[in-house]
């Protein structure tokens, strides 16, 4: 009765993307992926039918293989995927409750076969990547004409080293020689078998990716043992273990910001081939980007994920059993850097710092399913008691003023500065009770109700508890008698869902007030002060969102065309955000629910098969999707928010500000304009009001 679309590990395989969803990007319709940072072992950044929420989080809830993930996406060996789907409506994500409220991406890996001798497969890529195109930006004849033109008026001529290499034709690309063709190599080898009563999946992969920007780079190295087992007629076991290590190198990144701000002008290197410090000396203001080189900094992120189920088919009742889920994920970070004495970043004696983070997330759900069909009628009927606690532990140690940099971070306590410590800790716990009901008549109506509670230890005192329904309908128009006959049209079908979740996506503590530290002195004694870092709002509520959705699924033509066109609106209530308060209060802001957000859509998927012969096939798939959100309602009333950038019905990342009406090219322009104080060659303000002046009603 849901929404959802898949994608299947034979439409991924011959895509060389080291991260699974990048390979799936413009392929699903309401699945939005956007790459807002192109380093190497990255995740992008995903949304499922818009943005829900102002200040919670907007990620979908990652499953992978039946348990809930916390960790990354990039740790996911694209090869080990046997198929991808994402839950996008009310119905589909119903039996996720607030985890799933966002939507859902459920991500299975490859299980053995039984009854299969081992099949052994190794895949091993190659790729390159080069820059598509370069930041358009002054080349040097632009530039000295540019210095020709204004140096003497703003005060910023011509260097003389400018003039000693401009003299001697030394010119400088800065993005040509801080950019490379990045290779990238991709090996894995599976193992694919059983027996039977058991069946077995074993891969091991590497990949090495070098980053575009030099500097940066990704390796990861994976494991991964998926096994089932029957041990009788009535009991089945089950497991998955993934181990990985991630290593992002042991340099910097150059920085490709300051690459365009740099001098052609400019010297990269030294006589003897060291890097400069300042690509013109006289000017301190730019550093060599190449500098970060010579700093060290490595990151490395280990993890476990193991899943057990366990599948007891109980004998007393037909069609009844129960399943016992358990999922547990420890992943650990070690981040250590160290600048030398010799490097910008390290000015002083160098600089070190170590830290450590280390995540435990683990889930336990309990599962009564019953399945039964009596005639023209079947149930399939869940109950669900579920429990997950996660846990985040982090500390750091910097310090400075080095006697030597022969130690690098290993030995940070021993700098002359002060050194600086820091520990966290912070726990959050979910329980949840769900019931799920579908009911189906003669394989042409379904219907399914869903009742979830669940309880977060996020929010405050009053209001950890929530409870959301939903209901679902379809009608499967193909089985009727008045369309059997219709030749072309081989399944049809008009599906409807309407329910509510919740999102609890905020950090612990956020409700109860938090107490700081802080330092200073009584006349000239040193005193220890603690206070309230916040203010408290055990009233704290859960966003919750209610969505409509209307669809139609067809297959057509014998099958040769098939497809889906959905209608979804989503209005999220009780958006929890930070609101601005009079600081005679004693603080700036307070979490709060502060109002109610909309989105709707409408999702287009065709597949065709456009010619199927013995020996060759060629398939079509063309997808489409458009979502529009707005505000709706803000602290209750339809009055727009100007300091937190919100309006009643403009969508929420709107850009507020003056409207650029061109340049002045003269002072006859200027004179008797409503901006008489300009000069030419600035910007002409659009007069929105029409007052005859500049303010902020404009």
């Amino acid at each position: 009765t849901g929404s959802v679309v898949s994608i299947s590990s034979e439409e991924l395989k011959d895509l060389p993307n080291p991260n699974i969803m990048d390979q799936v990007q413009g392929r699903l319709p309401g699945l939005s992926i956007a790459n807002t940072n192109a380093a190497p072992g990255s995740d992008p950044q995903i949304l499922i039918r818009g943005q829900n929420s102002l200040q919670a989080s907007n990620n979908p809830l990652i499953v992978l293989d039946g348990i809930p993930y916390s960790g990354s996406l990039s740790s996911i060996t694209p090869s080990d995927v046997e198929s991808l789907s994402v839950l996008k409506d009310a119905s589909a994500t119903a039996i996720y409750g607030s985890r799933g409220s966002n939507g859902v991406i459920l991500v299975t890996t490859k299980k053995g076969r039984k009854n299969l001798s081992p099949s052994i497969t190794l895949d091993s890529r190659t790729s390159f990547n080069t820059t598509l195109n370069k930041l358009d930006v002054l080349d040097a004849e632009q530039y000295v004409e540019f210095k020709g033109f204004f140096g003497d008026e703003i005060g910023f001529p011509l260097q003389p080293s400018e003039q000693a290499n401009l003299a001697a034709g030394k010119i400088t690309d800065w993005q040509d020689i801080t950019t490379r063709t990045a290779v990238q190599k991709d090996n894995t080898l599976s193992i694919r078998g059983g027996g039977k009563e058991m069946s077995y999946f074993v891969s091991a992969s590497n990949l090495e990716q070098e980053g575009i920007v030099i500097g940066s780079e990704y390796n990861r190295t994976s494991i991964r043992l998926n096994g089932d087992y029957k041990i009788n007629d009535w009991i089945d076991l089950g497991t998955q273990v993934m181990f990985s290590e991630e290593d992002w190198g042991d340099k910097p990144s150059i920085s490709q910001n300051l690459t365009t701000q740099l001098s052609p002008l400019g010297t990269p290197y030294n006589d003897d081939g060291t890097n400069t410090r300042y690509p013109v000396p006289e000017d301190q203001f730019f550093e060599n980007p190449l500098d970060v080189l010579n700093n060290y900094r490595k990151q490395v992120r280990r993890r476990v994920q193991t899943n057990f189920y366990a599948k007891i088919d109980l004998p007393f009742v037909d069609g009844l059993s129960y399943k016992l889920n358990y999922g547990r994920l420890e992943q650990r970070t070690d981040t250590d850097a160290f600048n030398p004495a010799t490097t910008l970043a390290g000015t002083g004696g160098g600089n070190a710092s170590r830290s450590f983070s280390t995540v435990k997330d683990y889930t336990v759900e309990n599962l009564l399913l019953y399945n039964r069909t009596f005639g023209d009628h079947s149930i399939d009927a869940t109950a669900l008691y579920s429990f997950q606690e996660a846990t985040d532990d982090n500390s750091s140690t910097s310090d400075g003023g080095f006697v030597s940099d022969a130690l690098t971070f290993y030995n940070v306590g021993s700098g002359v500065n002060t050194t600086n410590v820091s520990a966290n800790f912070s726990q959050r716990n979910l329980i949840s009770q769900m019931g799920r009901l579908n009911y189906g008549y003669k394989g042409k109506y379904n219907a399914t109700y869903t009742v979830r509670r669940d309880g977060s230890s996020v929010f405050g005192a009053n209001n950890k508890w929530a409870t959301f329904h939903l209901g679902a309908l379809t009608w499967a128009i193909s089985e009727e008698d008045f369309l059997k006959d219709v030749e072309w049209i081989d399944f049809l079908k008009i599906k409807t869902s309407y329910g509510t979740s919740g999102n609890q996506a905020i950090s612990p503590y956020q409700t109860g007030t938090r107490i700081s530290r802080g330092s200073g002195y009584y006349f000239d004694a040193p005193v220890i002060s603690f206070s309230a870092s916040n203010l408290a709002n055990p009233d704290l509520r859960w966003e919750s969102t209610e969505s409509l959705n209307v669809g139609l699924e067809f297959n057509l033509l014998k099958n040769r065309l098939t497809g889906s066109i959905d209608y979804y609106k989503t209005t999220s209530n009780d958006l929890l955000r930070n609101k601005s308060l009079n600081l005679t209060q004693g603080f700036s802001s307070v979490i709060s629910n502060i109002g109610s957000l909309e989105n709707k859509g409408i999702e287009l998927s065709l597949n065709g098969i456009l010619i199927q012969k013995t020996d060759f096939s060629w398939n079509a798939t063309v997808n489409f999707f458009k979502n529009k959100n707005k505000v709706v309602i803000l602290d209750g009333k339809e009055t727009d928010l100007i300091s937190d950038n919100l309006f009643i019905g403009e969508d929420i990342n709107v850009i507020f500000g003056y409207e650029y009406g061109g340049v002045y090219d003269d002072q006859s322009e200027i004179d008797g304009s409503h901006q008489t104080d300009a000069q030419p060659g600035d910007a002409i303000i659009v007069d929105v009001d029409g007052d005859g002046t500049i303010t902020s009603e404009d």
